[in-house]
């Protein structure tokens, strides 16, 4: 261990990469959430035609898939930021996925509830249960605007000299 007194630094040093899990979870719930969508909008016919062919169903899936993997491609920035071992610069990019992998996660879950109707809030589908762990991570280990608060400082230090 650091040292006597040093618990609140040792806690602090193991946020960020419980967050970083987190936020790796939430990509993985809205990658199921996005192939149930998939098979839901090929299998399910409404007016004659699978429901992929119905509405703007192409962009929803095409909007899921990109926010998925820009989500990802952030997440992997934080990690690979916190691997260089300088906790400051890492900082910010673990606020910035700690706030985008959650909401990004809601989007998808909803647009897959959406597109399977009623059974996408029943026990039918994991969709609601993951909707519902997604809008916690929203809280838990620091809320949205707490995240972007650090983000925003961490900008706004490259702008001006003193303490933000």
């Amino acid at each position: 261990l650091l040292g006597e007194g040093r618990g609140f630094e040792i806690a602090q040093g193991r946020l960020g990469p419980g967050r970083i899990h987190h936020c790796m979870r939430a990509i993985g719930q809205a990658e199921m959430a996005l192939e149930l969508m998939c098979k839901r909008s090929v299998q399910r016919e409404a007016f004659g035609k699978p429901i992929a062919q119905l509405g703007a169903n192409f962009d929803i899936i095409a909007s899921a898939r990109i926010e998925i993997e820009s989500t990802r491609l952030l997440c992997l920035k934080a990690a690979w930021m916190m691997d260089q071992g300088d906790a400051r610069a890492a900082a910010p990019w673990i606020s910035t996925i700690k706030v985008a992998a959650p909401n990004m996660a809601l989007r998808v879950l909803d647009e897959a509830a959406q597109m399977h109707g009623a059974m996408g809030l029943s026990q039918d589908t994991p969709l609601a249960a993951n909707w519902a762990l997604a809008r916690t991570l929203r809280l838990a280990d620091g809320p949205d605007a707490v995240h972007r608060r650090q983000v925003a400082r961490a900008e706004l230090r490259k702008y001006i000299q003193r303490r933000v």
